[in-house]
């Protein structure tokens, strides 16, 4: 479990293609705060730390992880957002998530609008339900609220501090982002469901 609240920015230093999956090792300054078999968010995907070594660490992803996330995008250099697992004496800053990715998505527009810039996304159908104005949402594992939305599309704003400390400023149109939905929206919606 992860509160959204990115703690490092870190760049992808080796990458190993395997059969059945894929290894990621990562420089960041995050390695300190992490043991092997801890849990880690990279770019909103919950994996697990396999090896620590003293400026990096390195994590797996499967096959089918590979294909339903941004994962699959990174290259050498990539840089990609960090935040460790939530513990009880760890601040909830943004919102309860969980490391699951639900689908990725496209950024469809781009505008800046003073220091802030409005990231527009077009929004799976499949999504729908979960996405609302005001409500949360995880993109590449930044807790973000959703300022607007329509049929096909929802919008996030980001100010400058966020743009700083994550990777969204390198963000352009048509980039590939992960988005999970509030999971305590879907939970309801089933509860709904099995009660009509």
């Amino acid at each position: 479990m992860f509160t959204g609240i990115i703690e490092a920015i870190g760049i992808i230093i080796k990458l190993d293609d395997k059969v059945t999956d894929k290894d990621f090792t990562i420089a960041a300054d995050i390695v300190s705060k992490l043991e092997i078999g801890d849990s880690i968010a990279v770019n909103g995907v919950c994996l697990t730390v396999r090896e620590k070594y003293k400026d990096s660490f390195l994590v797996s992803a499967a096959n089918e992880t590979l294909k339903l996330t941004n994962l699959s995008e990174l290259k050498l250099r990539s840089l990609v957002n960090l935040e460790s697992s939530l513990t009880l004496n760890k601040p909830l800053g943004g919102h309860l998530v969980q490391g699951h990715v639900a689908q990725i998505t496209k950024i469809i527009d781009k505008k800046p609008v003073g220091e802030a810039i409005y990231y527009r996304f077009a929004k799976p159908a499949s999504l729908d339900n979960y996405i609302v104005k005001k409500g949360y949402i995880a993109v590449d594992g930044m807790s973000l609220t959703i300022v607007d939305e329509e049929e096909d599309w929802f919008e996030i704003m980001l100010i400058p501090h966020t743009l700083t400390v994550t990777i969204a400023s390198g963000y352009a149109v048509d980039s590939l982002v992960n988005l999970e939905v509030d999971i305590f929206a879907r939970y309801m919606e089933k509860l709904y469901e099995k009660s009509n």
